[in-house]
């Protein structure tokens, strides 16, 4: 059944702020999210484009990491590492259950 964009925009909404409480309850960091353009800078024909207009993936993300110019200082690769778990772990148990 298809649904519409909004209620999509919605369900990511939901899985992302999810998410990002539990980055915040993990490491006490909290990330900005939203679409690319509005939170990052001007990206068109990203990987997220791709995964929900051609393959029609239902949630895609693009995360930044926690560091200057893209460079990751050695001393933050742990920390990195602990909110991307966090936040991958929120969203795959909250799509587990949407589908259970």
């Amino acid at each position: 059944m298809a649904i519409s964009l909004r209620r999509r925009v919605a369900l990511r909404a939901v899985v992302t702020n999810q998410g990002n409480d539990a980055i915040v309850s993990a490491t006490g960091t909290h990330y900005l999210f939203g679409p690319i353009c509005e939170t990052l800078y001007a990206a068109s024909g990203n990987a997220v484009d791709w995964a929900y207009g051609a393959a029609g993936i239902k949630y895609a993300y693009t995360m930044e990491l926690r560091a200057p110019d893209f460079v990751v200082p050695p001393e933050e690769i742990e920390n990195n590492a602990a909110d991307m778990w966090a936040f991958h772990a929120s969203a795959a148990r909250d799509i587990m259950e949407e589908f259970a």
